[in-house]
């Protein structure tokens, strides 16, 4: 399998650049449910099903916050954004019954999980190689 969906982390800078590569996704995220918003505050108030509207803006300032504090090597941060990215799948897909999207859903669970691994790892080991 290529580098590129590497899921094993053994080094800081491979900590680094997976805690990088989720903030990037929380950024993409952020940037797609931004440009849905907008288009339910220009169609009147909502749209799909009713499940967008111009509330969502505060998923998206959540969404890049926290994309900053896991750029930041933060652990809650990384913790709490997988856990949102699913909590708020899990909730949509319920609400409307629509399962599509769902290859972009597991692009973007790779990417959380990797996070989480990343910030684990570098937390980890970060700290043995300050006490050596």
């Amino acid at each position: 399998m290529s580098k590129f969906f590497q899921f094993e982390i053994s080094s800081i800078e491979e900590a680094e650049k997976a805690m990088k590569n989720a903030s990037y996704a929380a950024y993409v995220s952020g940037t797609i449910t931004f440009l849905f918003a907008l288009i339910a505050i220009f169609n009147g108030g909502s749209f799909y099903n009713g499940w967008i509207d111009s509330w969502i803006l505060i998923d998206v300032v959540i969404i890049f916050v926290l994309g900053f504090l896991v750029s930041r090597r933060s652990k809650p941060a990384s913790i709490i954004l997988l856990t949102y990215f699913l909590l708020s799948q899990i909730s949509m897909r319920l609400d409307t019954g629509n399962t599509g999207g769902i290859i972009f859903t597991l692009i973007f669970l790779f990417y959380y999980s990797l996070g989480v691994k990343g910030a684990f790892y570098y937390h980890k080991h970060s700290l043995l190689e300050e006490d050596s």
